[in-house]
């Protein structure tokens, strides 16, 4: 989310279109942040009126980004899915088994 700052808590400068980047895990009252362009510290902000879909997606984030417990369970239903389908095309003489007979 883009957002214009005026008055930089972190170098009273003003900037504009600011990327603000949700947090992985929102503490407290921060919702967002965004590095200042001058210096590099976090500028902190709370982002009012998220709607329960911008609140899951930022938590699923967060997850997948620190290879949590959501992330492994999509991974391991990812690579079940995959092998079944493997299974399946070998048995029946699908595009895959085709293709390791040319091999």
């Amino acid at each position: 989310m883009k957002v214009d700052i005026r008055k930089c808590a972190r170098c009273d400068g003003d900037h504009d279109d600011l990327e603000f980047r949700p947090f992985d895990l929102p503490a407290r009252k921060f919702t967002h942040w965004a590095p200042c362009p001058t210096n590099g510290e976090p500028v902190l902000m709370t982002a009012k009126g998220a709607t329960l879909e911008e609140q899951v997606t930022t938590i699923i984030v967060g997850d997948l980004r620190r290879n949590g417990p959501m992330a492994q369970l999509i991974m391991a239903t990812l690579m079940k899915e995959t092998a079944e389908m493997i299974a399946k095309d070998l048995v029946t003489n699908g595009p895959i088994r085709h293709a390791m007979r040319n091999l």
